[in-house]
């Protein structure tokens, strides 16, 4: 009973547990399966930006870079020791789409395989203007 109590109590432990649930819910351990960062990503790192996951926000708490080949995604701390980078191609992204809303406008990045939507701010992915087609819908 008490080691029952204990596990239920320990903070450390709630806070993996959330972490472990907020990846399964979001799609990031099923992207991180199929999009494993595998190279180096030779640029600058926009640090402590916003992504939204399958609707569920990871707020200020991730790195974002751009290159010609794919969109890279890398949890600042401590979401870096549960989460791994992402390196999503731009060739797997299925649909982009704008939206507007009072306060920012945002971009829809949809993958199929896994089936995930990434919203990101339209500000995020201008140097990505190149490499993907914001205009699509």
């Amino acid at each position: 009973m008490w080691r029952a109590l204990f596990f239920l109590t320990n903070p450390i432990f709630a806070l993996t547990l959330s972490f472990f649930v907020l990846g399964r819910v979001s799609g990031w351990f099923s992207l991180a399966n199929k999009f494993p960062q595998i190279t180096d990503y030779q640029g600058d790192w926009e640090n402590f930006q916003s992504v939204s996951l399958q609707g569920i926000s990871f707020n200020r708490c991730l790195s974002i870079g751009i290159n010609a080949k794919a969109l890279f995604l890398r949890p600042c701390f401590p979401l870096s020791y549960v989460f791994s980078p992402l390196e999503i191609p731009w060739t797997d992204i299925a649909n982009v789409k704008r939206s507007e809303n009072f306060w920012s406008k945002n971009v829809h990045l949809r993958i199929d395989d896994p089936n995930v939507m990434l919203t990101l701010k339209e500000q995020q992915l201008r140097r990505a203007l190149p490499y993907v087609a914001l205009d699509a819908t």
